[in-house]
């Protein structure tokens, strides 16, 4: 339920209402993780999504936090 809500979370920080998306998260691997499919082209002004290097360095530092944040509370 955390892993799914946190990914709900990422989606709409990143991608808010502009774009349609769907997310899943499973643990049938050594982690639980999710995936993220969404329409690349905004349902609001029909312009595709910008793939910055900014958004993508964002990206991975919210996941990796996320990832040592798991590993914390494990250890607890």
């Amino acid at each position: 339920e955390e892993a799914f809500q946190v990914v709900g979370e990422f989606v709409t920080e990143f991608l808010g209402k502009d774009f349609e998306a769907v997310y899943a998260v499973h643990n049938d691997t050594e982690h639980i993780h999710g995936h993220i499919i969404f329409n690349s082209v905004r349902c609001t002004t029909g312009y595709k999504y910008d793939y910055k290097n900014q958004n993508k360095n964002k990206i991975f530092v919210y996941i990796f936090l996320y990832a040592v944040g798991q590993q914390i509370f494990q250890d607890i």
